[in-house]
């Protein structure tokens, strides 16, 4: 039983799928171009890319800023979503958060993430962002790059439980699971993949944030054995 989970393990492990809804965002001074820096709300002093000061900030665009919060009509570095109380949805969602009402109007951090599979309905599968429906099985998963059929929308896939995979259009003009970032170039590197990849000017190449992994995400391995079956 245990070489079969091993087995079973390999076999996950080169069907990885880079999951961009739980990259890391870079760093401002992993960018190393003036148009990532910028396009992030880093602050560029040639020729490194800074953190900006929360500090000097106004009330306008402190929330665009990397790393800050206008909170109690002072702009300071974020901390987490639970630090701050609001009685807005709307001013818990200018911070990245959403407000937890049940808490004494305290802001959380939206965790929410819906199932494909829990769903039974066809239209209402088809509806849901991520979800696919196969009528010969009856099933909803989640959609993944294979599902694309054109290589003008074989970019970013929207999948299961707010998953965005990354994807690429192979030679054999299939979409399938990106494993790195090589498609990418200088200017369309951080813009395509949403912030989530940087250029590197030392290796001339679109990589992904410091720390940053290709995610196994509890459904991928479900989505993809109902994928296999369908």
């Amino acid at each position: 039983m245990l070489q079969i989970f091993f087995i079973f393990l390999l076999i996950c492990i080169s069907l990885c799928q880079i999951d961009l809804s739980s990259a890391y965002y870079c760093d401002c001074t992993e960018y190393s171009i003036q148009s990532d820096c910028e396009s992030a709300n880093c602050l560029w002093q040639t020729p490194l890319c800074t953190q900006p000061s929360c500090t000097n900030a106004t009330q306008d665009n402190c929330n665009n800023l990397f790393g800050c919060a206008y909170y109690n009509n002072t702009c300071s570095t974020f901390t987490q979503c639970s630090d701050y109380s609001l009685t807005t949805n709307d001013g818990c969602s200018q911070l990245g958060c959403i407000l937890n009402s049940t808490s004494g109007n305290i802001c959380a951090q939206n965790n929410t993430k819906l199932n494909c599979t829990s769903i039974s309905d066809e239209t209402a599968c088809n509806n849901t962002v991520g979800c696919i429906y196969n009528s010969t099985g009856k099933t909803c998963r989640g959609q993944v790059c294979s599902d694309v059929d054109n290589q003008t929308d074989c970019l970013i896939v929207d999948g299961d439980e707010g998953a965005q995979y990354l994807c690429q259009w192979d030679p054999q003009n299939n979409c399938t699971d990106a494993q790195d970032g090589s498609q990418f170039n200088e200017t369309n590197c951080y813009n395509m993949t949403e912030g989530k990849f940087h250029w590197n000017n030392s290796t001339q190449n679109c990589r992904s944030c410091k720390g940053q992994i290709p995610a196994f995400v509890p459904n991928m391995i479900i989505n993809y054995i109902l994928y296999l079956l369908i």
